[in-house]
């Protein structure tokens, strides 16, 4: 009996159990459909799955079907555990897109094609149980079976390049695990870098001041590699720079925006020139070109991130394009200054992660730049840097590549906002309010911190069109109607040796500072390839602080006092019980909110009907008066600029009309028609006389801005 017991016990150990009998034979939920790319043709659709589980699965004989085909994993697939894998019909199509083959080549049987209209996908498991499933589009009929609600909602035709990925952490069958804010495309990290802060040594300078000190002297100090990725390059004096580095034995990398925005021919000729020295020197260089069909389906819109690696220890990152009007070699920018917002990161860490995103761009986004007989431009020679550059600060650092790191959701840059307990101080080159019918999720963060009583202070460039003065009062009015009065705006007139504001970053409570390309806009957050330095640390950040405080200081005492039309706003919202505010244009005010009650007297409230009429004419009046008395020195140029032009142009009609006989004497009569029916018509008057005795031909018009526009 006893052996007969002992021998029962060991098979029980050594057997396994019921429940690991049911789990290796039986499906695996915690596979999932992660990605799916239906655009295009065939050859071009391939689908991405992810195994959330704790152990290897065997997708042996699993398949993916749309109703009309099927894709067959052939025997020996598998996926492991935390990993994804890629599978497709074309190796060539994916190996085009992606820039690598894929895990796995289906067997296609029957008319498998994803519409790009809409369509339907199931997950199946060796038995044909359904283990997951997708419906997205405009499609008739039932969703399939396990799908709850309505379908992904998408384009009316997927574009070609753009995918479908799973954003939620939970899969509940539903439209809500795939929408978000982002429009992820084939090419974009699989691998996106921690976004943990590391302990590193920095500090940070501001442009135009300082840019060329910090600048310079980080790539000077460059003697093994120096890896550059930017928007735009139109210095040639850190174009000698890099050339001199080159020459010096340093193995050069660049990437380049093909397209910059706003960018001549005139312009992208003289870029071409600066690059085409750079060749000669043994830099390489790649740009953003077409990718396949055409510039809107490459992996990201633009290359807007503006950063440099220097052999591997030290990072460079600026909000401002490598430019003249930013990174002057005198100190001081002539013409169309900027201020911009840098820092320098010494950390062997921090330079591995942005240098791994760099080189992916550069495999999969980029193709090697030609000369097409460009004439290198000649560079001067390199102006001299400071001995010695700034202080490092011990502090804490994290980098954000986007739109891989901040989610679809942006939670990552709105977790950053919510951080904040004292004070917010913003200085931005554009802020967008609403994105689409909503309001932009990083707006809603700051109205929440404000909300929650944290000051918040923005400062925004004026903008090409006054869209400064428009977003603040947009802001004015979003923020009367949710009751916030603890945001302030104001619009960067009369800094000293600055002429716009470029810089896109934000100080917390004094102590954190997020700076980097990414404008505060849509298309921004959600498409571009942008660079964000997160820096943690007060003595790192306090030359950022310190410039914000001077910066509002000039802006806010260079404009004439406005009167608080938000007050009134508010007053009418809390009086009358008005859904929202009527439009004022003032910039947002930090006052304090009526909340009492208005009494109305019985039949007519006569005596509310008056307030409100007394306070909409005085709304009215300082209406009048901010929109027509209170100008920019933008719009006061802009002015000066029309009255130049109508003066000319009324003296050029003045000649011609021939009222100077003689010049420079008038004349006393004038020809006057008829303005009855039947006078005959004037002869067309002659030709206007070139300049006379004395007289100097007319100018042509000036141009409204400087000569260098570096693009958004």
């Amino acid at each position: 009996m006893r052996c007969t017991a002992l021998l029962i016990v060991c098979l029980l150990l050594l057997s396994p159990t019921t429940s690991q009998i049911a789990l290796a034979e039986g499906p695996d939920p915690a596979v999932w459909i992660h990605e799916v790319h239906p655009g295009g043709q065939t050859m071009w659709e391939h689908v991405i799955l992810e195994n959330t589980g704790q152990r290897d699965i065997d997708l042996s004989n699993w398949t993916l079907t749309d109703g009309e085909g099927t894709w067959r994993l052939p025997r020996g697939s598998s996926v492991p555990p935390g990993e994804r894998i890629s599978i497709s019909e074309n190796a060539t199509g994916f190996q085009a897109l992606r820039g690598r083959p894929p895990d796995i080549l289906a067997e296609a049987s029957g008319r498998f094609c994803l519409a790009d209209k809409g369509d339907d996908l199931t997950l199946l498991d060796a038995t044909g149980a359904a283990v997951d499933q997708l419906w997205y589009g405009d499609t008739s009929g039932p969703g399939p079976e396990g799908w709850a609600g309505a379908p992904i909602p998408t384009p009316s035709s997927m574009p070609w390049g753009r995918v479908l990925r799973r954003t939620g952490t939970e899969d509940t069958d539903g439209a809500g695990d795939w929408q978000g804010w982002t429009e992820p495309r084939c090419g974009w990290l699989e691998k996106v870098p921690s976004p943990a802060p590391i302990a590193v040594n920095a500090t940070t300078f501001v442009t135009p001041e300082g840019g060329w000190a910090a600048l310079s002297r980080t790539i000077a100090t460059a003697d093994d590699e120096l890896v550059i990725a930017l928007y735009d390059l139109r210095s040639r004096d850190l174009t000698a720079a890099i050339a001199e580095r080159a020459r010096a034995g340093v193995r050069v990398r660049m990437l380049l925006e093909g397209q910059p925005v706003g960018s001549s021919q005139d312009d992208l000729a003289r870029r071409d020139g600066l690059i085409a020295a750079l060749v000669e020197e043994g830099v390489e260089v790649g740009v953003t070109a077409p990718h396949i069909k055409s510039q809107h389906n490459r992996p990201y819109r633009y290359h807007h991130e503006k950063c440099c690696v220097v052999d591997g220890r030290t990072v460079v990152v600026t909000t401002e394009n490598w430019g003249a009007s930013s990174f002057p070699s005198s100190g001081h920018a002539s013409g169309f200054a900027s201020r911009g917002w840098g820092a320098v990161v010494e950390s062997p860490e921090m330079a591995a992660r942005l240098t791994s995103v760099i080189d992916h761009d550069l495999r999969v986004c980029t193709v090697q730049w030609e000369s097409m007989g460009t004439r290198p431009t000649d560079l001067p020679r390199v102006p001299s840097s400071p001995p010695t550059g700034p202080s490092l600060f011990p502090c804490n650092s994290s980098l954000l590549v986007g739109p891989e790191s901040w989610g679809s959701d942006l939670s990552t840059l709105t977790d950053l906002i919510g951080l904040a307990t004292e004070t917010i101080h913003l200085e931005l080159a554009s802020l967008e309010i609403e994105w689409g019918e909503q309001v932009s999720p990083l707006v809603d963060a700051l109205l929440d911190a404000a909300t929650g009583g944290v000051r918040v202070r923005l400062l925004l460039d004026q903008g090409f069109d006054g869209e400064g003065a428009a977003t603040v009062r947009e802001l004015s009015l979003l923020c009367a109607q949710r009751g916030v009065v603890q945001v302030t705006a104001a619009v960067a007139d009369g800094i000293p040796g600055v002429a716009r504001v470029h810089a896109k970053g934000a100080i917390i409570d004094g102590r954190v500072a997020i700076m980097g390309s990414l404008n505060w806009a849509w298309s921004s957050a959600v498409r571009n390839r942008e660079v964000v330095l997160v820096l943690e640390g007060a003595d790192a950040v306090a030359h950022l602080r310190r410039t914000f405080v001077a910066d509002w200081a000039a802006s806010t005492s260079a404009s004439v006092p406005r009167v608080p039309l938000t007050l009134i706003a508010l007053l009418i919202q809390s009086r009358e019980g008005a859904p929202e505010p009527t439009t004022f244009e003032a910039p947002v005010s930090s006052v304090s909110r009526d909340g009492s009650e208005g009494a109305e007297m019985a039949g007519l409230p006569w005596p509310s009907i008056g307030r409100t009429v007394l306070v909409m004419s005085l709304g009215g009046a300082c209406w009048a008066i901010d929109r027509h008395l209170m100008f920019s020195a933008r719009a006061n140029l802009r002015l000066k600029a029309f009255l130049r032009k109508v003066i000319r142009r009324s003296r050029r009609l003045i000649r011609r009309s021939g009222v100077f006989a003689v010049p420079g004497v008038l004349r006393t009569t004038f020809q006057v028609r008829d303005p009855g029916r039947g006078s005959p018509r004037a002869p067309p008057p002659p030709p206007p006389p070139g300049p006379g005795p004395g007289e100097r031909p007319v100018p042509p018009d000036p141009p409204l801005w400087g000569p260098e526009v570096a693009g958004w």
